[in-house]
């Protein structure tokens, strides 16, 4: 089980697809600065989340759509980017995140987690 002081995050370690757009809605600010669509499956979860950056407010929801980046994560992998302790840049390097699309979208993940 992975520590962590934040209490929005689930103590086994694991995450939902809910439990994420639930998370992402909660933290995006008004203007992401991140013109772009970004699409996260979670592995074993049968929805992404989907985030549409384009647009000022950002649109968070959990429609599979095209995405200018697709990202695809473990649930642990993930986890452990929401509490700061992986990036997404060594999530990818060691292979825990794959990105299909706009890397430069990917590489700026940390914005919305």
């Amino acid at each position: 089980m992975l520590e962590t002081s934040r209490p929005d995050l689930p103590a086994d370690g694991s995450m939902t697809i809910e439990e994420l757009t639930r998370h992402v809605k909660a933290r995006i600010s008004a203007d992401l600065g991140l013109p772009a669509t970004l699409k996260v499956w979670i592995e074993g979860q049968p929805i992404p989340l989907f985030v549409d950056g384009t647009t000022v407010p950002p649109r968070v929801s959990n429609r599979d759509a095209p995405a200018d980046c697709v990202i695809r994560v473990k649930a642990q992998a993930l986890r452990q980017l929401i509490a700061g302790q992986l990036t997404p840049l060594n999530a990818y390097m060691t292979g825990k995140l794959k990105v299909e699309g706009n890397m430069a979208v990917a590489l700026n993940l940390q914005r919305i987690l």
